[in-house]
């Protein structure tokens, strides 16, 4: 976890906002599965959070492709947590949408890591009138270590935008990333390496 040198005045400021989140439903449907968007968990927690002195602030990595999440006490003290940005090439948007739809997803998963949320289970009314039963609660599951070859396609996604060469890598190993091997990386890398020179010569 990322912290300040003391969080001893942060804690109990958590520990008692915690106590006042509003319960956090699932409230969209997608990917064969139901979960809580930013905004429900957002609608839940963040009023405790500043009464308590709390706040929640985003750092965004381009160059690393990471997205780093804070919770700041007013005291100057702060925990955080950060996530690799997975950003996908697509044709259907430009770099900079999927940077953000990446963000977004990973500013989720960083708020349900930081406050050990869970949202309640939906039965859709066929169990109202009956006990509810304690749920468990799940600590988000940690993300995989990357592999090298993920790193080096995470640091050369933003520059193929940057280099306007997206048709380029289109037709030579398609926009899915996850399809892409060493090889076609190092294509990738010597494109780039060209389109700087010219860059270069051209200022």
């Amino acid at each position: 976890m990322i912290k300040s040198e003391l969080i001893t005045t942060l804690l109990p400021a958590l520990v008692s906002a915690k106590q006042k989140f509003g319960i956090i439903n699932k409230n969209k449907q997608g990917y064969g599965y139901k979960y809580a968007t930013i905004d429900e968990i957002l609608d839940k927690i963040e009023k405790p959070l500043l009464e308590a002195g709390l706040f929640i602030a985003h750092d965004r990595d381009i160059e690393k492709m990471e997205l780093t999440s804070y919770v700041y006490h007013t005291s100057g003290e702060y925990i955080g947590t950060k996530i690799k940005l997975d950003v996908e090439i697509s044709n259907k948007m430009n770099f900079m949408q999927n940077l953000g739809s990446a963000s977004t997803y990973a500013i989720r998963y960083n708020l349900i890591a930081l406050f050990n949320l869970c949202a309640e289970e939906d039965d859709d009314g066929v169990s109202s009138n009956k006990p509810k039963q304690p749920q468990e609660v799940k600590k988000p599951k940690e993300a995989p270590t990357p592999s090298n070859l993920e790193l080096e396609i995470q640091q050369i996604i933003p520059f193929i935008a940057k280099f306007g060469i997206k048709e380029e890598v289109s037709k030579l190993c398609g926009l899915n990333i996850k399809t892409w091997t060493q090889e076609n990386v190092d294509q990738i890398k010597s494109m780039l390496k060209e389109k700087r020179k010219e860059s270069e010569s051209n200022n």
